[in-house]
């Protein structure tokens, strides 16, 4: 399982992010990536085609906003 916790953004690097998880799942076909934390709306948000594809992705997880740390990250 990779991880990744922060606001979901372009400037996080969430589209190099999602393009480097399809090539571990080559390797690892049983692989998972965790998402924690929210798609933000600001200037830097994600276009809709690649919000969708992390959405619709059956191993991509997301968790939304956590206002707490997340038990994996503990």
């Amino acid at each position: 399982m990779w991880w990744a916790v922060g606001r979901l953004t372009r400037d996080k690097g969430l589209p190099e992010l999602v393009e480097a998880f399809d090539a571990i799942l080559a390797a690892k076909p049983d692989a998972h990536l965790l998402l924690v934390g929210w798609f933000d709306s600001a200037e830097d948000a994600l276009g809709s085609d690649l919000r969708s594809r992390i959405l619709n992705h059956p191993r991509i997880h997301t968790t939304g906003l956590s206002p707490t740390r997340h038990p994996i990250t503990a």
